[in-house]
């Protein structure tokens, strides 16, 4: 219980922006996905920031799940869709890393939908906004 206490508290502390369309991203969102590329980099450069890498880690867990489970939104028709496992912390700290220092003015959300595209998800998009 410490332990989800010590990342909620975190969450709250890590600066996040609403991203938009205007900016690189297809919807409109709010959350820790909308922390820009620039200030991820810049945290996970700090030591001890487990907190704010957990609150990333869990965020992108998170729109993963969602993903998975779009296909149950609709009531009228459920639909089959493709699935993406989602991958281990290290991992989604390190693609992040990666596509961040690519796209230095991106945003965490839309490195989710490039490590989603990367697991074999199915992801539509301008081609500039899913690098």
């Amino acid at each position: 219980m410490k332990h989800w206490l010590l990342i909620c508290a975190c969450a709250l502390s890590i600066p996040v922006e609403s991203a938009t369309a205007g900016d690189q991203v297809p919807f409109t969102m709010i959350g820790t996905g909308g922390l820009s590329c620039g200030k991820f980099i810049d945290y996970q450069k700090q030591p001890n920031n487990k907190a704010q890498m957990d609150t990333v880690v869990q965020w992108v867990w998170g729109f993963i799940s969602a993903y998975n489970a779009r296909g149950f939104f609709d009531v009228n028709v459920r639909r089959e869709v493709s699935q993406v496992s989602p991958p281990d912390e290290s991992t989604v700290l390190t693609f992040m890393g990666q596509f961040c220092t690519r796209a230095p003015a991106s945003y965490v959300v839309s490195g989710t939908l490039a490590l989603i595209k990367d697991l074999g998800g199915a992801v539509a998009g301008r081609p500039e906004e899913i690098k």
